[in-house]
Formats: C-alpha cells, structure tokens, sequence
C-alpha cells in the first residue's frame, strides 16, 4: 500500500506543479473515457482528483484510507 500511496502522491504534486493537466493535448481524449466521465461528474477535476478517487478502491486499510483522504484533500508543495 505505501507503493500504491506514493504514486498518490507524486501525481498530485505533478498536479500541482502543472506538469500533469487534463486538459493538455496531449490528454483530451481521456475525457472522452466513461470512467473519467463519471468521476469528473463527480467534481473530480484534475488529473490527481481523477487518478486519487480512482486508486481509492486499492485502499483497505484505515491508516492509509486517512493518508488518501489527507493527500486528497491538502495542498502538498505548500506543506513543510
């Protein structure tokens, strides 16, 4: 799960960084997905809301379900 955790991570500091964007060019055809469809529906809205909410199911245990929702829901570059 740690492994499964750290990809979490480092897509939503890429997400922030601006490295990874839904909307580049390059990714405009995963928004014809169904899947990315129905999580953006959902309010999902980057690339990491897609790719967190998406992995949540990879998570059973409750210390790391906390550690999901904590990279999930916080702005990582800004933490020290």
């Amino acid at each position: 799960m740690c492994d499964k955790l750290q990809a979490n991570i480092q897509c939503k500091l890429y997400t922030e960084e601006g490295v990874l964007d839904m909307y580049h060019p390059n990714n405009i055809h995963l928004l014809e997905d169904e899947r990315v469809k129905k999580l953006m529906d959902q309010g999902e809205n980057t690339v990491a809301d897609l790719f967190i909410e998406y992995t949540r199911k990879n998570f059973d245990d409750e210390i790391f379900l906390e550690l999901w929702d904590f990279v999930k829901e916080n702005t990582l570059q800004t933490m020290k």
